[in-house]
């Protein structure tokens, strides 16, 4: 008896051909031929492999539906808490979430389940913190909800410091501005743009009314796309 094993690298499954063969000339062609065969499954499955890896990474490049303009991102912000401020370091550290929603007809899934699907492995914005001042701490999975029609949710909590000029001229009733830039890194103003989402009377974002650094308060908010 001889065998055959071929692996199929989409399913993760092992396909196991048996071919009983007598020992007799006569049927030495009838396990060359067999032979063939299998080499001709191993071909296709290798092509069908190499398609999906190719399908894969076009999900993960291209914008949903880039052929037909920009890819809008809604997004809600909200400060959960400005933790310090570093006068002498030019910085301050914050504590805030992001919530980006879009659009992918490419995930569609006609089963009607929602799914949580690592980011790598689909198309998003690449967000970036601009004047992030060292490194940043994520504090939930890097993973989006996709909804069974397309719909991508990404949230992220992020915590620490960011660069900021202060001018002190004024101390000690000085009012500062502290600015957190957000940017789709590696895409221009007319291929991503970015929408205030609106949710629960929250048009953009928002911040916690009350702070834990002493002795300052905020006197205003503003959350705002712009061009970079």
């Amino acid at each position: 008896m001889k065998q055959y094993t071929v692996f199929d690298k989409r399913l993760g499954q092992v396909i196991l051909f048996v071919i009983t063969l007598s020992l007799v000339p006569a049927i030495y062609a009838v396990e060359e031929a067999a032979a063939k065969e299998v080499e001709k499954v191993v071909e296709q499955i290798e092509i069908i492999s190499e398609e999906k890896q190719k399908k894969e990474s076009e999900q993960k490049s291209l914008r949903p539906e880039e052929w037909s303009g920009l890819t809008e991102i809604k997004y809600l912000a909200y400060i959960v808490d400005i933790d310090s401020i570093d006068d002498a370091n030019q910085n301050f550290e914050a504590n805030f979430y992001i919530s980006l929603a879009w659009k992918d007809k490419r995930l569609i899934n006609e089963s009607g389940m929602t799914r949580q699907i690592d980011l790598n492995q689909i198309w998003s914005p690449q967000v970036l913190v601009v004047n992030q001042q060292g490194r940043l701490n994520l504090s939930l999975p890097q993973v989006a909800k996709v909804e069974p029609d397309g719909s991508v949710t990404y949230i992220q909590r992020f915590t620490g410091k960011l660069s900021q000029p202060l001018n002190l001229t004024e101390f000690p009733i000085d009012k500062h501005q502290f600015n957190i830039h957000i940017v789709a890194s590696g895409y221009k103003t007319d291929e991503v743009k970015f929408i205030p989402d609106n949710k629960q009377g929250i048009s953009g974002g928002a911040i916690a009314q009350k702070l834990s650094l002493p002795d300052w308060e905020v006197k205003d908010f503003e959350i705002k796309s712009e061009s970079y």
